[in-house]
């Protein structure tokens, strides 16, 4: 039998770098934090990034907050008058004024009372209240008579309503005229 030789060639000799560069990148590849000089120096540049995003943040929250309390108040005022210009409807002669409050009566003989309160304007009629509108600071009644008209052409009713603004010194007023006319 015939047996053959193997010859093993070894690979040429790779070129191996200094021990004090595989040294380094050993170290390097086992480091696994950051130094605290690293850490401080990287939270100050995250401050002065963020410092302009909060600050354009609060601003828009203090807008936003404003305009929702502007909102409300106009919105209130408007449901006030909405509801004033609905429970006069169809009255035919003022009864009685205060600053407070009107009397008006109705075709049927039926008498109602439109006031304000601290809780808001009200509607009373045949001995049931009811709360139309919340929200308001103040409310006024005063009764004219159109321009060019007389007393017997009926009156003029003006509601005025104001609501106060969160933060705001003074009220903000909104008014309505109801013409309040006898039978022709």
């Amino acid at each position: 039998m015939h047996q053959e030789s193997v010859l093993m060639i070894s690979p040429p000799p790779v070129h191996t770098r200094s021990a004090r560069t595989q040294r380094s990148r050993t170290q390097v590849a086992h480091r696994m934090g950051v130094s605290l000089l690293e850490l401080v120096i990287s939270m100050g540049l995250l401050a002065v990034i963020m410092l302009p995003v909060i600050s354009l943040m609060a601003t828009s929250h203090k807008v936003y907050t404003a305009s929702s309390h502007r909102h409300d108040g106009d919105y209130a005022r408007r449901t006030a008058l909405d509801a004033a210009g609905r429970v006069t409807q169809g009255a035919q002669t003022i009864v009685a004024t205060g600053a407070n409050y009107v009397d008006l009566q109705f075709p049927s003989g039926e008498l109602g009372r439109l006031s304000f309160n601290g809780a808001g304007l009200t509607w009373t009629a045949a001995g049931t209240t009811q709360l139309l509108a919340i929200g308001l600071t103040q409310g006024r009644f005063s009764v004219g008579v159109a321009p060019g008209a007389n007393s017997t052409a009926g009156g003029l009713l003006l509601v005025e309503v104001a609501s106060r603004q969160a933060g705001e010194p003074q009220d903000s007023w909104s008014s309505a005229q109801f013409w309040i006319r006898p039978p022709i």
